[in-house]
């Protein structure tokens, strides 16, 4: 119950009509104000150019940015060498293709793949690979194994591999359409020069992740000027972000090789026009030994034309020798800074993603055993409503968070195995956001939430950081410096309680510590948690509960590293409203059924996540009706007033909850591997003729499968998700699978315990 009385719905507290009754000061009439001050004639703090590049000239743009002895081979295919493979880029296919499956089936092999980054022409032999200086052989299926087997598909234009382990160090030569692979522009200039009037300047706007840091940016090549139409400017800075990419090539002997700092920098202005005056108002160069390193933020100061209409060109020159070759700038922040004249038109949206984090290891849903979050425990219940029974909708992070960051089911977004990504066209909740002016930044710690995964769609910065050493102190500086009248959506997420446990001896027990094997160690995957499910190590009762209390000495020190961030939020926001969510992405299993880590089955220790809701003027309470990760996008399209699309699965959480419902958790796209329940009873599907059902009032820890004596109700489930999916239609959008995958990102899954196998 929140607030008085049972019934009462969490709407009438925030939808945006109703601030005022709270004693809030953002009325309707403000929200109107706010609305109606980001129209496109006028630049306001907050105010992107990226909302209008489409309006924007295209003043010059470079023939080409190739030196001249590559710039005379364009017309002719080109023998490229490309960088050595390492066995960490491998990807293991977790389906093998089907032309080779029977050959797998038989000689028990694994199959890898591995994208070039380029497209070989098709014909005759275009990709040659090489092992200590000797060409390999295509496959032919008539090879013996054991071996290394390497082969191009040019059909799926992927390198393929069978082998027992990732191949060794193999390097590869192919024969390539140079006008596709030199360069992101070459290819629209071997027909002679252009005007660049003819370039769209949409056409310049990418997706660029560099250090670390995932942006949109527009892609100016030196030299190049880009100029806005004559606007009105109510602001006083343009906020920019500068960096030039390291994307070069180099002639040896025959060859065309991929070579790292060619570009010896650019130069980036921006420069002020108004009436018949043309004034630089801004400079800053990136030097050669700055290429690829990451992008600079810097800051325009525009305020002698505050009240002005002016346009604005932006500029970027070849760097110091006066060459263009490969000086491919990009510009991207691009927003303009200022004293606000009133608050957002929205509310600031915060979600907070606690990777691993299962509900019942936390104080304000129940634990008793360790004292593992005093702090969350008195922030919630002094701020916050706890649903009590949310479910997330996969056990594994890579589905559920794309569930949780799209508000669709698993079997309508189709992300279900590694290393499938979400598709761009899919609308994420920042992506809907964005549409409706805010601006957007994350913190994310790779793995599975890497921006190759799509999950950095519709965010101006999405940073990944290490895993499992969380810093947040980005997001608070960036919504300290904002400057601005747009909303703010902020998502974080961490590992901190993810695998591998690190040793803590927090809640080591003084009179009776513990002393088996593994006291004063951290338990990871390669050493402990992969060879007891493999059955090649032993743990005891007293080394199992010393792996649980390491598990709870990180939540602990998840409970300082949330609240920490929590105490922030009202003196950076004042008096303008905002909502965060606390939540996970799936749980941790605990050897309550044979099991230890996640991923491996859908009992409710992985299922059940917390969810902390806390907005201005919303009582704090406790929700008992059910809820799902999938209900989160609903909930913020309803705090904001947008319609919630037909297709979502999801609830708002804003308004009056049903007792009971439908909740579908999926390992795979499919009816099979996936649990339902409903009716305070819970069916899981592990394949077509192997089901479990549980009462979950008399058996919430699920011990006791009563699908003997219960066919009937086991049916009646099977029929509800059934109906379910009849009514949550796939989307049948195209789901891309990552070709390659960095060195970096590999080892990165790798460290958190993923191999590719899930």
């Amino acid at each position: 119950m929140i607030g008085p009385s049972p019934g009462r719905r969490l709407a009438a507290a925030c939808v945006l009509g109703s601030w005022v009754a709270l004693g809030s000061p953002f009325t309707s009439s403000t929200c109107a104000q706010a609305e109606n001050a980001g129209d496109s004639g006028t630049w306001h703090p907050g105010s992107s150019l990226f909302e209008s590049l489409h309006e924007m000239t295209l003043e010059r743009f470079p023939e080409s940015s190739l030196p001249p002895e590559l710039r005379e081979s364009l017309q002719e295919p080109l023998l490229l060498r490309l960088p050595v493979i390492e066995s960490s880029q491998w990807i293991h296919c977790g389906i093998a293709p089907r032309e080779y499956a029977e050959f797998l089936a038989e000689s028990g092999v694994r199959a890898w793949q591995l994208g070039l980054g380029v497209r070989p022409l098709p014909g005759g032999w275009p990709v040659r690979v090489y092992r200590e200086g000797q060409e390999l052989p295509s496959w032919d299926a008539e090879s013996e194994f054991p071996g290394l087997h390497v082969w191009w598909n040019p059909r799926r234009q992927l390198l393929f591999a069978l082998s027992e382990a990732p191949p060794p160090p193999l390097r590869v030569d192919c024969i390539v359409d140079p006008g596709a692979s030199l360069g992101a522009f070459e290819r629209r200039f071997l027909e002679g020069p252009q005007e660049a009037g003819k370039l769209s300047p949409a056409m310049l706007e990418q997706r660029r992740e560099l250090a670390g840091e995932s942006r949109p940016v527009i892609l100016l090549p030196a030299p190049g000027a880009l100029q806005t139409p004559p606007t009105k400017l109510q602001a006083g800075q343009l906020e920019v972000a500068l960096a030039v990419l390291d994307q070069g090539y180099r002639r040896r002997d025959s060859f065309v090789e991929k070579a790292r700092r060619i570009s010896d920098g650019a130069t980036f202005a921006i420069e002020v026009i108004e009436g018949n005056t043309t004034t630089r108002v801004f400079e800053h160069v990136v030097t050669a030994r700055d290429v690829g390193r990451g992008f600079v933020t810097m800051h325009a100061d525009l305020r002698p034309y505050r009240g002005k209409e002016i346009s604005l060109r932006l500029v970027t020159e070849p760097g110091e020798s006066g060459e263009n070759w490969f000086d491919y700038g990009v510009w991207s922040g691009l927003r303009f800074r200022g004293e606000p004249r009133h608050p957002p038109a929205h509310p600031h949206v915060l979600l907070l993603d606690l990777d691993t984090l299962r509900a019942d290891r936390l104080g304000c849903y129940g634990y008793q055993e360790r004292p593992t979050s005093p702090r969350l425990d008195a922030w919630a219940a002094q701020h916050a409503v706890i649903f009590q029974n949310v479910t997330a909708t996969a056990t594994w992070t890579l589905p559920s968070t794309a569930s949780m960051m799209t508000g669709l089911a698993i079997h309508q977004h189709r992300v279900q195995q590694f290393p499938q990504a979400l598709n761009k066209e899919t609308p994420t909740l920042a992506s809907m956001l964005q549409e409706q002016g805010y601006e957007t930044f994350a913190i994310a710690e790779g793995g599975y939430v890497r921006p190759e995964f799509g999950f950095d769609q519709g965010f101006d910065i999405y940073f990944t950081g290490p895993h499992k050493r969380p810093n947040w102190s980005p997001a608070i500086e960036w919504l300290s410096r904002r400057r601005s009248e747009r909303p703010a959506f902020v998502f974080l997420h961490t590992y901190l309680v993810h695998a591998p446990y690190e040793h803590n001896p927090r809640f080591e027990d003084p009179d009776f510590p513990y002393q088996g094997f593994l006291a004063g160690k951290d338990v990871g995957y390669d050493d402990v948690i992969n060879p007891w499910l493999a059955g090649t190590l032993d743990l005891s009762p007293d080394d199992q509960a010393y792996v649980s209390r390491l598990y709870d000495a990180l939540v602990a020190r998840l409970d300082d590293l949330v609240v920490d961030f929590l105490e922030q939020l009202p003196a950076l926001f004042g008096d303008e409203p905002w909502m965060v969510m606390i939540t996970s992405d799936h749980g941790e299993e605990f050897f309550e059924h044979g099991k230890l880590g996640h991923g491996q089955s859908m009992y409710n220790e992985l299922l059940r996540v917390p969810l902390l809701l806390a907005a201005p003027g919303l009582a704090p309470g406790v929700v008992e009706q059910p809820a799902s990760t999938v209900d989160l996008v609903p909930t913020v399209l309803d705090l904001i007033g947008q319609d919630i699309p037909p297709h979502l699965p999801g609830l708002s959480l804003l308004g009056e909850l049903p007792d009971d419902r439908v909740r579908v958790a999926q390992h795979s796209s499919s009816m099979h591997r996936c649990a339902v329940d409903f009716s305070n009873f819970k069916l899981i599907i592990n394949h077509e003729d192997e089901h479990e059902l549980y009462h979950l009032l008399s058996d919430p820890v699920e011990q006791q499968n009563v699908t003997g004596s219960a066919s009937d109700t086991a049916q009646r489930l099977r029929d509800r998700l059934q109906r379910y999916y009849d009514r949550y239609r796939s989307l049948r959008i195209h789901v891309p699978s990552l070709s390659s995958t960095g060195a970096e990102a590999m080892e990165d899954l790798r460290a958190l315990g993923y191999l590719g196998d899930e």
